[in-house]
């Protein structure tokens, strides 16, 4: 599937342009108390136009969406080329965004996505009415909106953010998961990497009670943990929750760190 190349805002409109230029998010930034590099690899947003759309016009009419009637959740799929991102459009008007590498530049597709589908359900809409009025018959709504409601963005909502980080020295993994046996898990012969399911501030003693479930887990992230020094943080909400997950866990990484062998800091 090709990706749409949809054009800054018109140069009339200056403070939304200028919103659009600024916006672009930092991929990645430096965490201060350990000297690692956090890259983002993947935010996801979801929002929603407002109205329910009629997915089939929809697709008719916007070059590169992809939609197949014959799914048992209809969907159309439309690929953003700046910033790259796949948005996934429902006919209730719910919107997810997905692929952007910042919070800002997810929310800025999600905005440029929606400008389309906005002018397209009024480019529809006022086709119909002319063409109802050309021939005297009651059109009904018209349009790709099913319920005539004028489309309205909604607060644009980050639901999933992945992140990456590369620690300085090798991670002994078998070590770790029998010293936090209630927060990793490790099986090599299903999956390399060590699964680290971080915990809320009323869980953050090991000893304190609890079994760090998914109500105790800080933001929900979880940390696929590999003996590289190689760790990537899934299930954040925001990127303080995967400052805060790295707060915690680099000292537990540190404590079964592998003397054997060491990385440099990864910038």
């Amino acid at each position: 599937m090709k990706a749409l190349d949809i054009p800054p805002p018109h140069p009339e409109s200056k403070g939304e342009g200028k919103e659009e230029e600024e916006v672009k998010g930092q991929k990645e930034w430096l965490h201060e108390s350990s000297g690692c590099t956090i890259k983002v690899q993947n935010v996801t947003v979801s929002c929603s136009t407002g109205c329910a759309l009629d997915l089939g016009q929809l697709a008719r009419h916007i070059r590169y969406a992809e939609y197949n009637p014959r799914r048992s959740q209809q969907s159309l799929a439309m690929r953003l080329a700046q910033p790259p991102t796949t948005a996934i459009l429902y006919p209730s008007g719910r919107m997810g965004v997905t692929g952007a590498q910042s919070e800002s530049d997810a929310q800025l597709a999600a905005r440029r996505l929606f400008r389309l589908i906005s002018k397209q359900v009024t480019d529809n809409a006022s086709s119909s009415k002319s063409s109802a009025a050309t021939t005297g018959g009651d059109d009904g709504d018209g349009g790709s909106s099913r319920t005539g409601v004028k489309p309205r963005l909604s607060p644009i909502r980050t639901v999933a953010m992945q992140a990456l980080v590369q620690v300085p020295f090798d991670v002994a993994l078998e070590l770790l998961a029998l010293g936090k046996p209630r927060q990793a898990t490790y099986d090599p012969e299903v999956f390399p990497g060590l699964i680290y399911k971080m915990q809320s501030q009323s869980h953050r003693q090991d000893r304190g009670g609890g079994s760090g479930g998914a109500s105790g887990h800080q933001g929900g992230v979880v940390a696929f943990i590999f003996c590289s020094g190689r760790v990537l943080f899934t299930g954040a909400r925001r990127e303080e929750d995967i400052k805060a997950a790295l707060d915690k866990l680099y000292p537990v990484l540190l404590e079964f760190k592998d003397n054997d062998v060491e990385h440099q800091t990864s910038g």
